[in-house]
């Protein structure tokens, strides 16, 4: 149905085609860095259903969301703290996922779940935060 909206308005399904063929190559290109880590972010009520994205850039931590990995935020983080496994784990990180809490320069925190897999490289900068778990 849309694709008929679409056309009737007058643009062309190759044009369209094209634009989510780019649009999943970035999400691959993003998706495929050695640096990027998928996590769940937890809410008042449990953790969100999507994942999102993130790397890590000095001592800021660069967040990509979206379908196509497009919309990005930037915060610098000032503490990491390792929690520690999580009971009961959010589906689609694995076995195991451990929570993280992060502090912005803000004093803003907010926790998020990482696969036991992508640990070391969630932790970023602070690579030691794994010993006071």
């Amino acid at each position: 149905m849309i694709w008929a909206t679409l056309a009737l308005l007058g643009i062309p399904i190759w044009f369209i085609a094209m634009i989510l063929i780019a649009a999943f190559k970035n999400r691959n290109t993003v998706r495929s860095n050695p640096d990027v880590f998928e996590f769940k972010l937890e809410k008042g009520d449990g953790w969100t259903r999507k994942k999102s994205y993130a790397r890590w850039v000095s001592d800021v931590l660069i967040v990509h969301t979206g379908i196509a990995l497009i919309r990005t935020a930037a915060s610098q983080v000032e503490e990491i703290n390792v929690v520690g496994p999580i009971d009961p784990s959010p589906k689609g990180l694995g076995e195991h996922p451990t929570e993280v809490t992060l502090t912005y320069s803000s004093s803003d925190a907010f926790s998020f779940a990482v696969s036991a897999d992508n640990l070391t490289v969630a932790l970023g900068p602070q690579q030691d935060a794994t010993d006071s778990a």
